[in-house]
């Protein structure tokens, strides 16, 4: 299944019966000019997110240099796993604190659906129906992922060309991976198991991955000579440090393909302020958002207008690897939790 066809399949909450008129938009009777009056009075956002640090305080402070009335110095940044636990923690205690809930992990929908509220902006009339549920969730950002080594320590002839190239003995102990909280590796676990089978992350486990707790970690481990593979290497980081900085950071296109995440972004049923959050979440999807975003850290966008920064290629022109189904995906999770922590920890 294409990541078009598998963005639409999630948990089973397809569009049926929604019916859109012919040439009628998904947000007819939208009044932003209302949000922004009712945003003033909350004049607050909380963000959940699993963006990077630099990517998240950006795009909040260009929202605030827009809107200086919303205070946006609260919000909370984590792995996926991590906010999921946070989100329901705090719904069991019946003290929602998010506007707006952003994750790697496109399987989490279909867990948390019904903490979510249906909302509507004309900017998802510019994506791609494979890109979105609409009035549920948005794709903002669309993260590929590779693997990366260090060329100051290891010789580009001796550096791995493609996954299966990591269960050479040779990279025993020098391979960096996030651990189970983290929506990409979940996506990379599973996306490779279906394509070279399921001894695939044994062979990896016998060579005794070093495991992180975020990409940073693993790109810093990198630099410092300490791993001679970041194994889950996102494209907004191959961007960042390789192309922008030029850090002695070498990304690689697979053989096999890369799996290719959504990272999505929803509205909060219990949102404490909810006009800011649909101001928010607007203005993301928007071009202007879109465009800061790819700027900021180098993600794709599947906004049409808008394009992918010098030094990526499109994602037209990359062989992406996708879950055979997201049913299948999310019905995995346990399993990853499980297995991933076994062959990670020695079990």
């Amino acid at each position: 299944m294409g990541i078009f066809r598998m963005a639409r399949a999630v948990a089973g909450c397809l569009l049926a019966g929604m019916v859109l008129q012919a040439g009628a938009s998904w947000a007819d009777g939208f009044d932003r000019q209302a949000l922004i009056e009712g945003a003033k009075k909350e004049g607050k956002l909380v963000w959940y997110t699993g963006a990077p640090q630099t990517l998240a305080t950006a795009m909040l402070n260009a929202f605030h240099e827009k809107y200086p009335f919303i205070d946006i110095s609260e919000y909370f940044r984590q792995s996926a796993g991590r906010l999921q636990a946070r989100l329901m923690a705090e719904k069991e205690a019946g003290k929602p604190v998010a506007d707006v809930f952003h994750s790697g992990d496109i399987t989490q929908y279909g867990v948390l659906k019904d903490m979510f509220a249906n909302y509507v902006t004309p900017e998802q009339d510019n994506y791609p129906e494979q890109y979105k549920q609409a009035g549920d969730w948005t794709a903002w950002r669309v993260t590929a992922l590779d693997f990366s080594y260090n060329p100051s320590i290891t010789p580009d002839d001796q550096a791995p060309k493609a996954w299966a190239d990591l269960t050479d003995p040779k990279f025993k102990g020098k391979i960096g991976l996030q651990d189970s909280t983290a929506g990409l590796m979940f996506l990379e676990w599973f996306v490779l198991k279906e394509q070279l089978g399921d001894d695939f992350w044994a062979k990896i486990a016998a060579n005794q991955p070093v495991i992180y707790t975020g990409n940073v970690p693993i790109v810093e481990a990198l630099l410092r000579g300490e791993i001679s593979v970041d194994a889950n290497s996102p494209s907004y980081l191959d961007w960042q440090y390789q192309i922008r900085d030029g850090a002695p950071y070498k990304h690689v296109v697979p053989k096999e393909g890369m799996p290719v995440a959504l990272n999505w972004i929803a509205l909060l049923k219990d949102a404490p302020h909810p006009n800011a959050a649909k101001l928010f979440i607007d203005w993301v999807l928007s071009k202007e958002g879109q465009e800061l975003m790819v700027k900021e850290v180098g993600d794709y966008s599947v906004r049409p207008d808008v394009s992918p920064v010098d030094g990526l290629p499109p994602l037209s022109q990359v062989k992406v690897l996708t879950p055979s189904s997201i049913e299948a995906l999310s019905a995995s999770k346990a399993e990853f939790v499980k297995q991933w922590e076994g062959l990670t920890q020695g079990k």
